[in-house]
């Protein structure tokens, strides 16, 4: 898929569905390295949630401070506190901003590109009588 996405001649909706779905992905697969990192150390996140929900907490949480953190909006309910759990945010907020400018860069270069190929046959053809 991330193949397809960035080599392809052409950007269609099929290219844009796949970004579309490796975005989802990323955020689902970082949500699930979150839930494990917090399993296997309990503590790494700070949550303001109140202690009676504090048993709630499941990797759908993790999902939603994934994406929370993968576009970057930050809404403080949930923090890392140890290094681990900080160098992961990190990386997912890195990663989440340069996939969609290297995306964004790819589908405008893809049409720069098409446009520049169809312009000149159009030149080549001359003036209609």
């Amino acid at each position: 898929m991330i193949f397809d996405i960035f080599h392809s001649q052409e950007v269609t909706t099929d290219t844009i569905s796949g970004a579309a779905c490796l975005y989802l992905l990323i955020g689902i697969i970082w949500g699930e390295a979150y839930s494990l990192l917090e399993h296997l150390c309990p503590g790494s996140f700070y949550y303001s949630l109140p202690q009676k929900l504090g048993h709630l907490i499941s990797s759908s949480f993790f999902t939603y401070f994934s994406f929370v953190t993968l576009t970057t909006i930050g809404y403080g309910d949930i923090s890392p506190v140890s290094e681990g759990a900080k160098l992961l945010v990190i990386g997912e907020a890195i990663l989440g901003q340069l996939y969609i400018a290297i995306f964004l860069a790819r589908i405008i270069a893809t049409y720069e590109g098409r446009k520049k190929t169809v312009m000149p046959s159009k030149a080549q053809k001359g003036p209609s009588p």
